[in-house]
């Protein structure tokens, strides 16, 4: 007997790579503002907010006009029928799409100086809607003072530029003290209150007994900055052996496995949240994230081209900007553009580690200039 075919299910990914669309011809005698669009393979929900809307920005409004038909936004099926809702200015859109009522979205407030980045209806760090906040600089020091202090926990799990010789390394981690570190050859991550082995480096000094270390993970090189060093966990030792130290691992930040490094673990009692405004402060750049990723957000770490041989501390705060500039047919010259503002949360001499606080624009990217605003005082 002859097998069946089985029928094949075209699945299109709602947010995958864009493809060429082509807007449709309004079926029947449906009014202006009652346009549709069948699906086609490789169309997405963004880009046909971008043909119909002129902004992909506002998909979710496709979205919610074809609920009974969509799932998942993220996928949509050939030979679907959309309804496209009428073009609408932005600030009405945001108003207009239906919320779930676990999920809030940002309020957007479309100023030219300080804007905020748009979310999707999924994303749900999102605070409630507040009230309409003033332009200018006067935003910029409203947002900045609203920032707290930087706690220890937040200093010691953020990753740093350095190279290895310059660690002051004091060990490196072999496995997990007990039978499983033994018999398991598979890589696997420790867990907080584990026991571990750790080998001590040649001609480094011994910790004592009840110190604190702290173990890392050395990643990707940045040019001659050196390479990302990535904390694991902080560990307190237990025991001196004679080829190894026994420590618990007290705080975890991220996986620890066998050959993570034991470092000195820096002392940092907290930056105060006061803060005073800083004139003409050091100009430096921003040499990378700590995770690349299309879109940075709000508390990202990055790395920046300043650091304590240029006065900065811990707490620090500093502008993300688009300097003064040409437009593209040169006919015109752009003026200064702010994109982000910076909280120093880590300082080595020549480089430092910064969170994003707030985002001006979406567009904040490697090699734009920073500049101290503010200083902890």
């Amino acid at each position: 007997m002859r097998a069946l075919r089985q029928p094949t299910i075209l699945l299109v990914l709602a947010f995958g790579a864009a493809s060429p669309l082509v807007a449709q011809e309004r079926t029947g005698d449906a009014p202006p503002e009652q346009r549709t669009h069948v699906v086609r393979r490789g169309d997405t929900l963004w880009d046909l907010a971008r043909l119909y809307l002129n902004n992909p920005f506002q998909w979710p409004r496709i979205y919610e006009a074809n609920r009974s038909q969509i799932r998942d936004p993220h996928w949509i099926y050939p030979n679907q029928r959309f309804v496209i809702p009428p073009v609408v200015p932005d600030a009405v859109a945001v108003k207009e799409a239906a919320v779930p009522e676990d999920v809030r979205p940002v309020a957007l407030e479309e100023t030219t100086a300080a804007r905020r980045p748009r979310r999707t209806l999924f994303y749900r760090g999102a605070q409630p809607e507040e009230p309409a906040a003033p332009v200018g600089r006067e935003i910029e020091i409203r947002e900045l003072e609203a920032l707290p202090e930087v706690q220890p926990e937040v200093s010691e799990s953020a990753a740093w530029l350095a190279e290895r010789r310059d660690l002051g390394v004091l060990g490196r981690v072999v496995q997990e003290v007990g039978a499983r570190g033994e018999k398991d050859r598979l890589l696997h991550s420790m867990h907080p209150l584990d026991h571990v082995y750790v080998a001590y480096e040649d001609g480094a000094p011994r910790p004592s007994v009840g110190e604190q270390v702290l173990l890392v993970a050395v990643g990707r090189g940045v040019g001659r900055w050196g390479r990302v060093i990535e904390p694991t966990a902080v560990a307190t030792v237990r025991e001196l052996a004679e080829d190894v130290m026994i420590v618990e691992l007290t705080r975890q930040f991220g996986p620890v496995h066998a050959g993570n490094l034991a470092v000195p673990l820096p002392r940092f009692e907290g930056a105060p949240a006061a803060r005073v405004p800083v004139e003409a402060g050091p100009v430096g750049e921003l040499i990378d994230f700590r995770t690349r990723q299309p879109l940075p957000a709000v508390l990202d770490e990055a790395f920046v081209s300043l650091g304590r041989a240029d006065g900065l501390e811990v707490g620090d705060e500093l502008e993300v900007y688009r300097p003064e500039r040409p437009s593209a047919d040169n006919s015109v010259w752009l003026p200064e553009e702010a994109v982000a503002v910076l909280r120093v949360v880590r300082v080595e001499e020549q480089s430092a580690t910064v969170q994003v606080a707030g985002l001006r624009q979406p567009t904040l990217e490697r090699g734009l200039p920073v500049r101290l605003v503010r200083k902890v005082r």
